[in-house]
């Protein structure tokens, strides 16, 4: 019997309009696949918290998308649809 699969990603990014600043891709870091999982293993996240208990649970984690920015401005618009 195959493991029972989870669908994992992570969007964290505290965006105020009251600063003019636009949070660009160069703030972001952005992670698809198997290196998502690697970082989330190795942090002390809510994220990471997810994919350890999945992982106990025997779970097989399917990495979709992390996109990670300090708290800034209004995330650019063209990055937002690539992100979407």
């Amino acid at each position: 019997m195959s493991k029972p699969r989870i669908l994992v990603g992570q969007l964290w990014h505290e965006g105020h309009s009251f600063n003019p600043v636009v949070t660009d891709r160069d703030e972001f870091q952005i992670l698809r696949g198997e290196p998502l999982l690697e970082v989330a293993r190795q942090s002390q996240t809510a994220f990471s918290g997810i994919v350890r208990a999945a992982e106990q649970l025997s779970y097989e984690c399917v990495p979709v998308l992390g996109a990670r920015a300090r708290p800034g401005g209004p995330v650019a618009q063209d990055l937002f649809a690539e992100i979407v």
